[in-house]
């Protein structure tokens, strides 16, 4: 294995002026002359060093000033969810010079265009072997042509609340919202994460999962700590990922389906993994218990979204929160009341790139953000997630958290996994349904579920309706397409009960 080439302290140091800590330029900077040597970033069996990495990711940056990229100017990045060392160089170099905005390569092509169209971008930048040709006509640098040539002047000064990235949301629902991130956004959930975690320049973070927009924050995770960057080489589905385990990665980080498949395939001996942080999505009981059976490490949830990430972990509160009605004059609610989520504070995204309206909307009147979760503070102070505002069904004015269903039936033994939705009724304007994955080798009715739930529920909020199905509609990170539902499983085995 080589640590790439290696720079001393000396001559570091004079080219890495000390941009200010709160940025990413400034981290990179800091962990290139206090631990040049360091492992940084590792893919299969190359690795790269701190000081390796700085060189080559503040080389991007001054090659993109060449070519005259400036701070606030949008650099895109045309980019396969596989990342490498390169791909890692290049995105630490866009954001040390511009506004990364990633297009991922596996995107429709449409999604792809019309994410271009509405950014604008000032250039494009592509992993080799994509081709940009029917994307919209923007100046083009390949990657292999950034880090060349010769030595470099350090890039524009990059302030803490310059804009590092614009992340494109799902929209399952809508278009895409095209969330602002700060600099001072991303650094701060890094350190975040390390004080969460407990984390140090030796810690080494294996990183799995698709991680499509929202690479962004897993790459720069272990930034703030110092610590290393751990790649799996390819998609691995029949062994554990190569090189990664002579490194003995100290922690991993996904969402729940990727680690539970890959804590399936690990060593069945003493595990070097101390704790895995999920996120993206609620780790159902069966992959929760493949998870803590592969690993041998405890599960830490991460509660985050596009807009704010690292909110919260395994229900502790990382940043000021409150729970209170989702008016834009919001009222907190008393203690241990269900409301919304909102927050507040330097973690929180700025607002939508260029929608003034949308980002008006997503503030209450005093500056807390909306998140559009329903959840509640116990009395220890721990969050409870109850469901997404939106999802709420109403029945008749009985206000049902589809979480609140899932919950109860996910404790049923046969059942692998649960997932609660809207149907319409003329009557009432919405009932609760219910979908599910009955685990292999069990047998289940809908007479069986009612009865199950009935135990557990008030009867005004069990489902009249059963649907067994196969799989559940996800998003590439794992959360569940309600609204899919509804559409997609009446040619499933139903059961009205």
């Amino acid at each position: 294995m080589t640590m790439g080439e290696h720079s001393g302290i000396a001559e570091t140091s004079s080219r890495f002026a000390a941009p200010d800590p709160e940025t990413i330029p400034g981290l990179l900077a800091r962990n290139a002359r206090a631990m040049p040597n360091v492992l940084a970033v590792a893919h299969g069996y190359d690795a790269i060093s701190w000081a390796s990495l700085a060189n080559r990711a503040f080389a991007i940056a001054g090659r993109l000033r060449r070519a005259g990229i400036r701070p606030g100017d949008r650099v895109a990045f045309l980019c396969r969810n596989r990342l490498g060392i390169d791909d890692v160089s290049t995105l630490y170099g866009i954001v040390s010079a511009a506004t990364l905005v990633a297009v991922p390569a596996d995107h429709p092509l449409p999604v792809q265009r019309r994410l271009i169209e509405r950014t604008a971008p000032a250039i494009l930048v592509a992993q080799p072997g994509l081709d940009p040709s029917a994307l919209p006509a923007l100046p083009i640098l390949p990657t292999h042509d950034l880090s060349t040539g010769a030595e470099l002047p350090p890039p524009h000064p990059i302030g803490p609340t310059d804009i590092a990235a614009i992340i494109a949301t799902s929209g399952s629902t809508a278009e895409p919202k095209l969330v602002l991130r700060t600099h001072q956004n991303i650094v701060l959930a890094s350190r975040l994460t390390a004080l969460a975690l407990g984390l140090g320049p030796d810690d080494r973070m294996l990183l799995l999962g698709s991680p499509g927009t929202g690479m962004l924050a897993s790459t720069f995770e272990p930034a703030w700590s110092g610590g290393s960057l751990i790649i799996p080489e390819g998609e691995e589905r029949d062994r554990w990922p190569r090189g990664e385990a002579a490194l003995e990665p100290s922690w991993v980080f996904g969402a729940p389906a990727r680690l539970a498949h890959v804590a399936d395939l690990a060593p069945k001996q003493q595990s070097p993994i101390r704790v895995v942080l999920s996120s993206s999505a609620t780790v159902p009981p069966d992959l929760a218990e493949r998870i803590a059976s592969g690993f041998l490490a405890p599960r830490v949830d991460l509660y985050a979204m596009s807009e704010v990430y690292s909110i919260a972990y395994d229900g502790r509160p990382a940043i000021p929160l409150r729970i209170a009605t989702d008016h834009h004059d919001a009222v907190e609610v008393p203690q241990g009341a269900s409301g919304e989520i909102q927050v507040s504070g330097n973690l929180v995204f700025p607002g939508y790139f260029d929608d003034p309206e949308l980002t008006a909307a997503a503030f209450t009147g005093d500056g807390w953000y909306r998140t559009g979760d329903l959840g509640r503070l116990r009395e220890d102070g721990t969050l409870e997630l109850l469901g997404r505002l939106n999802q709420i069904i109403n029945k008749g004015g009985t206000k049902i958290a589809p979480e609140e269903i899932e919950s109860v039936m996910l404790l049923h033994p046969a059942v692998a996994e649960a997932a609660a939705y809207a149907v319409p009724d003329k009557r009432l304007g919405q009932r609760p349904a219910l979908a599910v994955v009955v685990r292999h080798g069990h047998a289940l009715t809908g007479r069986e579920v009612r009865r199950w739930l009935l135990d557990h529920l008030a009867e005004a909020k069990t489902p009249s309706i059963v649907r067994f199905v196969d799989t559940l509609p996800k998003t590439p990170t794992g959360k569940i397409m309600r609204r899919a539902l509804y559409v997609e499983t009446p040619a499933a085995r139903d059961e009205a009960t």
